[in-house]
């Protein structure tokens, strides 16, 4: 089961409606347009603490991670292959918190003092925390903006034909068509909605 980055009861007072905890339907559009702003984005949203990854050496002063908001980066090391008498391993060199600058609101992880991350494939692995608590979790910090797109996306959804699921996704003016019954129905983010979206979009270093 997704979890979804707006509630139901969120949808429910966006359709006008009393919220009904025995509509499933409203579940499931809301798991759709969680989906499809997750894609959008490239981004998780959900708090993941601890989480470790290998990323590309860039041959650059800076390093860019995958998911946002970046909250703690725990540890980075660099990692090389070293071959002994024939036998070849893989050798982690920690990196001090001295090595490296403090994120910036970008998620980009800069070398201090002139120096490189070495370039190369899955050669630099960094522990880091990141995401959002979600709604239906104590303390929620999503934004409001993001969890009002993902429920205008939901109820959209909820009023197609039922038991319609997600069958094809098409980049550019952004949509998900849903089919089903016999029938085919296409949910699109709006133009408003993808500025919103935008702002959470997995970025690119230039």
């Amino acid at each position: 089961m997704t979890t979804t980055l707006a509630t139901p009861q969120v949808l429910a007072s966006l359709r006008g409606v009393t919220y009904d905890p025995t509509d499933l339907t409203q579940v499931l559009a809301l798991e759709a347009a969680s989906d499809a702003a997750r894609s959008y984005c490239g981004q998780t949203f959900d708090l993941v603490e601890g989480d470790v990854v290998r990323l590309d050496g860039t041959g650059t002063d800076a390093l860019l991670l995958p998911q946002l908001p970046v909250t703690e980066v725990a540890a980075v090391a660099t990692l090389s292959l070293v071959t002994v008498d024939g036998v070849t391993s893989e050798v982690e060199t920690a990196l001090e918190t001295t090595d490296w600058y403090p994120l910036g609101a970008a998620g980009i992880l800069y070398r201090r003092d002139g120096a490189c991350w070495p370039l190369g494939y899955a050669n630099v692995q960094v522990t880091y925390s990141h995401g959002y608590v979600l709604p239906d979790q104590e303390g929620t910090n999503l934004p409001a903006d993001l969890q009002l797109v993902v429920a205008q996306m939901a109820a959209r959804i909820h009023a197609s034909p039922d038991g319609r699921s997600a069958e094809s996704e098409t980049v550019g003016s952004y949509s998900v068509t849903y089919g089903g019954g016999g029938g085919s129905d296409t949910v699109t983010i709006l133009p408003l909605e993808l500025t919103v979206l935008g702002k959470y979009r997995q970025r690119r270093l230039a």
